[in-house]
């Protein structure tokens, strides 16, 4: 789904490179359907929850801070997205795990030399987010092409990523939900639901900035660097 659900690609491999990025993602393992199998695995005992299950007014993730630039903390994020009628998780039963449509223009990723930007972390206002763009920096895997969105409410974050071949055909569609908290500076995604039968699960580093949400994930040896616009 993902090694471009990083674009969500970067969250779900798609088998033969219908996902960018699976096969050199140094911290999870390739599943037998392509998905990357995190070896950081639902490790969040260490990490702050976001919410309690339900959605919450104190859900809104905040990134480093003067005193503590490696430390993520919970607060909330003052504009009324949080636990209000609009922030509904519109979470399923397995297999289905949501009801989102992969939205937005079909991005083709593309490779920059150089080094990518620097995470800024900062507050994610729940919302749906479509992906714009997708980098590779010091990399060049094939291009891959994507459809990514993502829903987040609370500590619900959840993903439909629509992921196509190379000519732009024989895509697959692929649904996942997660569970997210704040640690050290990044979102820990632990899996809850996967529309694929794989487990997947990963800490990314991410900017939240102006009804933008930008993802950075190791993959081919570079850094794949997804960029998502707030609807």
């Amino acid at each position: 789904m993902y090694r471009s659900l990083g674009s969500f690609a970067t969250l779900v491999c798609v088998v033969q490179g219908l996902v960018a990025g699976c096969a050199s993602k140094s911290s999870g393992n390739v599943g037998d359907s392509g998905m990357v199998v995190g070896e950081e695995g639902g490790g969040t005992s260490d990490g702050a929850a976001l919410g309690d299950g339900s959605p919450s007014t104190d859900a809104a993730i905040v990134g480093p801070d003067a005193a503590n630039p490696d430390a993520a903390s919970l607060a909330g994020d003052g504009a009324g997205q949080n636990g209000d009628a609009e922030c509904q998780p519109a979470e399923l039963p397995s297999p289905t795990c949501n009801a989102i449509a992969a939205s937005g223009t079909v991005v083709t990723s593309n490779s920059l030399s150089g080094s990518p930007p620097t995470p800024q972390g900062g507050a994610v206002t729940d919302g749906t987010y479509v992906l714009v763009s997708s980098t590779y920096y010091a990399a060049s895997p094939p291009p891959a092409q994507f459809q990514t969105t993502w829903v987040i409410c609370g500590e619900h974050w959840d993903v439909a990523e629509n992921a196509f071949g190379p000519d732009g055909g024989g895509g697959e569609t692929i649904h996942v939900d997660f569970t997210a908290s704040a640690q050290d500076g990044g979102i820990v995604l632990t899996q809850t639901c996967n529309s694929l039968p794989n487990n997947y699960s990963e800490t990314r580093e991410y900017t939240a900035s102006g009804g933008r949400l930008t993802f950075f994930q190791s993959e081919y040896g570079g850094t794949l660097v997804s960029i998502f616009d707030r609807q």
